[in-house]
């Protein structure tokens, strides 16, 4: 039976397949709008002419494709463009209106609209491919909560927003990958704005006074993203992740940020679900006259009953500060993390500790670190009474500097009542390589046989040397 219904869809999907049409947009049409109305379900309307049009679109409520002509070779200049700039109209105009029930893909197109819309949705799902969004207060904003709606985006470029990039509405999901965001200096909204979010490979930059990404409902995986340059002087962090859901932040770069608040800031109600494994941080310090920048990396997990906590793993923090408390991480007061295999280097530079862990006298908050490494750093951690900091390497082979517990030692510095001991002596382990022996004999039987008379013995030498060949025959005498 399940045969028969497996044949049966594969043949519905070929018939809706065959009904689906492409519709061309003549080359001399003014108006890319009489091609959209006459679309079916699963059509694809095809723009041929690369130029511009001088209008707004509305798409209709089916699933439709709509490709425009793209020589890969060429330059974005080559996209077809849909410029709605010069057409009067209330501030809500758009380059692209799409209804409810509406499926839309977009390929290769160019939308600008200084100062409004370009992508308003009520759609079901929205992708866009290889385009360039220009010059627009909102690039794709999303109109309905809770309707389970997908944004995908791949090889976008948002150029020149003046409010959000992307904006999502709860209970809808956005997939960003190889995409650039850039944000004009106009508001202090971040450029994207989403809630279950999944990107990968894209870059975020900023002019001064912008936040880069904000996201409340997750789960999110963010990857391999680069972030920076960012100044932003007031207001939130320059990542924002928040509040529901697992998290996943791994692989991604925050470069030559300045911050208010923190460069990075992750809150869930799933703490054991946080991982925040393999980033690099570089060059992040607080914006100039900004006295709360309160650390480079701020985890909160406030969930009853963890067990391991936030994972925060295999980063790197290199030339960072803060002017508040810490410089790098600031884990949740009272609920654990696990630190491990971290590197901090040369964030000496206001005298914090890389690492602020509560307080022990009323905010013990039960850290364990393992395997991390600080070079020219100061002040490596304050800790609270619960943190387990043994195993990690300080900086010198002596241990970390600790008025009562190692006055002698000649690493970074770390204070409170905390366990360190042991530390580790290096982070290099030289591991001798065992001793090969040259042989001094060598003996080797070989026989000839029916199919071959003979036996040829080559050898080769690394270095020139004496050697000695010895043969014997099958009874044992030399020949």
């Amino acid at each position: 039976m399940k045969l028969v219904w497996t044949r049966i869809t594969i043949l519905l999907l070929l018939v809706a397949n065959a009904n689906a049409r492409v519709v061309r947009v003549p080359e001399d049409a003014s108006t890319i709008q009489a091609g959209l109305d006459s679309l079916t379900n699963g059509d694809t309307l095809f723009v041929s002419r690369v130029g511009t049009y001088q209008e707004s679109l509305v798409g209709p409520a089916i699933r439709f494709t709509m490709l425009g002509e793209f020589d890969a070779d060429s330059s974005a200049n080559s996209l077809v463009v849909v410029d709605a700039s010069s057409l009067q109209g209330i501030d809500t105009l758009a380059v692209i209106s799409l209804p409810p029930f509406a499926s839309a893909t977009i390929e290769n197109f160019c939308f600008r609209n200084f100062d409004r819309y370009g992508v308003r949705s009520r759609a079901d799902s929205v992708t866009l491919r290889n385009c360039l969004i220009d010059s627009v207060r909102w690039g794709v904003r999303d109109l309905l909560d809770n309707i389970e709606s997908v944004f995908k985006f791949e090889n976008c470029h948002f150029r020149g927003i003046r409010w959000h990039a992307v904006l999502t509405r709860p209970g809808n999901s956005l997939i960003a990958k190889r995409c650039k965001f850039n944000g004009a200096p106009e508001s202090d909204f971040a450029i994207v704005s989403s809630n279950r979010m999944t990107i990968d490979s894209c870059i975020f930059t900023s002019a001064p006074h912008r936040a880069l990404l904000g996201a409340s409902r997750g789960p999110h995986s963010i990857t391999n993203c680069v972030f920076g340059p960012a100044y932003i002087d007031y207001g939130p962090s320059i990542v924002e992740i928040g509040h529901q859901g697992a998290v996943t932040i791994a692989n991604n770069a925050f470069l030559d940020c300045e911050y208010y608040a923190h460069v990075l800031s992750v809150i869930s109600d799933l703490g054991d679900s946080v991982e925040i494994v393999g980033n690099t941080f570089e060059q992040c310090r607080p914006a100039p006259g900004v006295p709360s920048a309160f650390g480079v990396l701020a985890v909160e997990t406030p969930t009853p009953g963890l067990e391991r906590g936030a994972l925060i793993s295999q980063n790197n923090f290199i030339g960072c500060s803060g002017n508040n408390a810490v410089d790098d991480i600031v884990p949740s007061v009272y609920f654990p993390a696990f630190i491990a295999g971290n590197h901090f280097v040369r964030d000496r530079i206001n005298g914090l500790p890389s690492i602020y862990a509560g307080n022990y006298i009323w905010q013990q908050t039960p850290v364990t670190l393992r395997d991390n490494v600080w070079e020219n750093c100061g002040y490596a951690v304050e800790l609270s009474a619960a943190a387990d900091a043994r195993f990690n390497y300080w900086g010198h082979p002596s241990g970390p500097y600790h008025e009562i517990d190692n006055p002698l030692g000649l690493g970074d510095t770390i204070t409170g009542p905390v366990p360190f001991i042991p530390w580790l002596e290096d982070t290099i382990e030289a591991v001798e390589q065992p001793r090969v022996e040259l042989a001094n004999e060598l003996s080797v039987q070989i026989y000839p046989n029916p199919f071959n008379s003979t036996v040829t013995i080559e050898y080769a030498l690394i270095r020139e040397q004496d050697v000695t060949l010895e043969i014997y025959d099958v009874l044992g005498r030399q020949v």
